[in-house]
């Protein structure tokens, strides 16, 4: 066919494109795509951002009115990274979850998956287990969590989380949390940060479920003999038990 003939070259920046085209167009969707409203006929191409050489043009590139799937695009060109299809991997029992645990996806594609979350109305499950998530996806991944009100379960089981730990702190002890379930397993939370997380779980009255488990919380204990005042992950838990009585599963 023409179609195959074009992507046949191969080594034309025209067939690459094209093959670029194609690929996005025929990316599977949800089955009910109440999460990303986009009608067929204004579905956006990579060709309607790049340049006749086949670079990424800035100026479309700061279109506004875009539907979540386009802006996800937008922002995957940005990085020049290829696009994973996160926004279909929702659960057909659970159309309100999104489901990227185990997918391995890495910093860029959360990175970009966060710049259109406020869009993702009924979302209201966000599964991120690993995912080799670090600081510079969890910032802004965390940034935009706490500014929606609708998403009550968060799974960032296995990410690598230092200095975005603040974040997601300051969000837990803030009024305007709306999370309920919250799974950090194999987070490498110590004994400090347990006592960190502990403090910021003082006062909220919005998470019932927490799963910290398989961490490093405990491995200060010995150090609990010499160093009395040193309070550790289980003291934390158990100071944040007594004053906290919404979470029910630990």
């Amino acid at each position: 066919s023409e179609e195959s003939t074009t992507l046949g070259s191969g080594t034309t920046a025209d067939g690459r494109r094209r093959l670029k085209e194609l690929t996005l167009i025929n990316m599977p969707k949800p089955e009910d795509d109440s999460v990303v409203t986009e009608e067929p006929s204004t579905a956006i191409s990579y060709t309607t951002w790049q340049t006749p050489s086949g670079d990424v043009d800035d100026n479309l590139l700061t279109r506004e009115a875009m539907t979540p799937r386009q802006k996800y695009l937008r922002e995957i060109l940005r990085k020049k990274a290829l696009p994973y299809p996160v926004l279909c991997r929702r659960r057909k029992d659970k159309p309100g979850t999104l489901d990227l645990t185990g997918a391995g996806v890495g910093d860029v594609i959360v990175e970009s998956l966060a710049q259109v979350l406020d869009g993702l109305h009924d979302v209201d499950t966000l599964l991120l287990a690993d995912n080799r998530l670090t600081d510079l996806s969890l910032e802004p991944l965390l940034e935009a969590i706490a500014s929606l009100p609708h998403l009550t379960s968060l799974d960032l089981s296995g990410a690598k989380m230092d200095a975005s730990s603040a974040k997601l702190r300051e969000y837990l002890a803030s009024p305007s949390c709306a999370l309920t379930s919250l799974v950090m397993s194999r987070a490498d939370v110590d004994d400090w940060e347990c006592a960190d997380f502990m403090a910021s779980l003082q006062s909220n009255a919005s998470l019932t479920s927490l799963s910290l488990s398989e961490n490093l919380i405990g491995d200060a204990e010995a150090l609990n003999s010499v160093q009395p005042e040193l309070e550790t992950g289980g003291e934390a838990l158990a100071s944040m038990l007594r004053s906290n009585k919404h979470v029910t599963y630990l």
